[in-house]
């Protein structure tokens, strides 16, 4: 699928932060903005037409400005929409507090075998397969980058120790949450669809590594965490033998760092 620029029609983008900017006119869209874009593609293309109910349909009652309006409206016609739920949860989650967003993404993670089955249950040709699937990994992926680096402004105003390092240590666990998330998703793809999209699978596995390398150093009983990152590793060298591993560069640096300290058990 090929997104463009609003405003020059160019289609490479860069992502800076939490933002994706067009690299031939330099404008900023924001993540969900970025959905916005594929959405218009989706419905120019009329890929999700006739799917059964499965998969959300853009109609013309859909509202840029009121997405979460139009999911809602979508889930009432159709209660197993897991698509519109999923974009619900997610749209919900942006709204949250920082504090507040794990709950949501542990809903992404229970309702990501759903939305697959449902996809293969529509039984649609492998084109449209396929893009159903990329729309699925594109809400994860924006999740990701939401979320990520989201702070609590609060963090920054109030000279507090004990509520920093409650904010930050939410930090962690929502990145461990997001780990488990695309790790669920591409172990998800190779049991429902029995290996036919082992690529994409691979790719959800990297991302939950490299997010997964952001914290190891601050988890508590290392070895637990080292031994599922090593277990995907080997997933990944079943398709990409010549896999790389950064894991060991990552633990052997010191620890010695902010966080580091923050977290660590004496």
């Amino acid at each position: 699928m090929e997104i463009h620029c609003k405003d020059c029609g160019g289609n490479k983008f860069a992502r800076k932060e939490e933002m994706y900017i067009c690299t031939s006119c330099g404008r900023e869209y924001s993540a969900f903005e970025v959905i916005e874009l594929t959405d218009d593609v989706i419905s120019d293309q009329k890929t999700y037409q006739s799917k059964k109910g499965s998969i959300t349909e853009k109609t013309k009652d859909f509202h840029p400005k009121k997405p979460l309006s139009y999911y809602e409206s979508a889930l009432k016609r159709n209660p197993n929409d897991f698509n519109a739920q999923l974009n619900i949860i997610y749209l919900n989650a942006d709204k949250a507090k920082v504090t507040e967003i794990i709950p949501y993404i542990r809903k992404m993670i229970n309702i990501s075998p759903k939305i697959l089955k449902s996809i293969k249950d529509s039984h649609l040709n492998e084109d449209k397969e396929m893009e159903a699937i990329w729309e699925v990994s594109g809400v994860f992926q924006i999740t990701a980058v939401t979320f990520k680096n989201s702070e609590d402004t609060n963090a920054r105003k109030i000279a507090n120790e004990a509520y920093a390092q409650r904010v930050n240590k939410e930090w962690y666990l929502r990145i461990l949450e997001l780990t488990k998330l695309f790790f669920t998703f591409g172990d998800d793809l190779e049991s429902i669809f029995d290996g036919k999209y082992r690529d994409l699978a691979v790719n959800s596995y990297k991302t939950g590594i490299w997010y997964y390398l952001d914290i190891i150093k601050l988890a508590d009983n290392q070895d637990v965490h080292i031994k599922k990152i090593r277990h995907y590793e080997e997933k990944i060298r079943l398709v990409e033998p010549d896999f790389e591993s950064k894991l060991d560069l990552k633990v052997s640096k010191s620890k010695d760092s902010f966080f580091g300290r923050l977290f660590s058990r004496k």
